[in-house]
């Protein structure tokens, strides 16, 4: 296991892959939700990296830490890690993870509130991801982009989901699939458009019957809760 082989990578005196497995801890306690524990790992990271000289794995752990402290709420610090990241792979020419980067900072200003400028970094990592013609990561860019858009042109976020949409089909992403067709019943439901809500939010459910994705499947549920509420079919 992870603890197990960083012993390991420690007693032969290989930096490079305990830093790799520090990052690896720090990857699996963040996807348990277990940030604090995370931000430990990957600061650990951080500093044989600093200490190597390993710039690629810098980058990488810049990264990682943007997206800790963005969980945490910490957003000043969340922006300083990713601007520092995203500095070191356009140095080194690392287009498609300076896509993920653009995508992460608009993911800050997003949480911040500061639309216009996540609107703008998502912009940026979406034009990379087309010059690149990355079709699934382009879904993912699309998919943020209405996210934004939902908030301020709602009727142009449904353009925008379903482009997203096509394209996640396309590529067989079934859990993308199911994420943006939730956002479509969100966008239609708030614009009052019920059976269309209804439509899309069981179209999220019955993708949800062929993966694991139980917050997605809650989530619709929810939706499925609110038209029947907004029917006054409170039972």
């Amino acid at each position: 296991n992870a603890p197990e082989s960083v012993g390991l990578f420690v007693q032969a005196g290989d930096t490079r892959g305990e830093s790799q497995g520090y990052n690896t801890l720090g990857l699996i306690e963040a996807d348990a939700g277990r940030f604090g524990e995370a931000l430990e790992y990957h600061i650990k990271a951080l500093a044989i990296r600093q200490r190597t000289g390993d710039r690629e794995g810098l980058a990488y752990s810049f990264n990682n830490l943007g997206n800790i402290y963005r969980n945490l709420g910490r957003h000043a610090q969340a922006l300083e890690h990713h601007e520092k990241g995203l500095a070191l792979k356009i140095e080194l020419g690392m287009k498609s993870s300076e896509a993920y980067s653009h995508h992460n900072i608009g993911l800050v200003y997003y949480e911040m509130g500061e639309l216009e400028k996540a609107l703008a970094a998502y912009r940026r990592g979406f034009a990379i991801r087309e010059e690149l013609d990355d079709a699934r990561a382009i879904g993912v860019s699309l998919n943020a982009i209405a996210l934004v858009q939902s908030r301020t042109n709602p009727r142009g976020a449904l353009d925008t989901y379903e482009r997203a949409l096509a394209l996640r089909r396309e590529t067989g992403d079934r859990r993308g699939e199911m994420a943006t067709q939730l956002n479509l019943a969100d966008v239609h439901f708030r614009m009052g458009s019920l059976d269309l809500a209804n439509a899309a939010a069981n179209r999220a459910l019955e993708i949800g019957e062929h993966i694991h994705a139980p917050l997605m499947q809650s989530n619709g549920l929810k939706v499925l809760a609110e038209v029947e509420a907004a029917r006054g079919g409170y039972p």
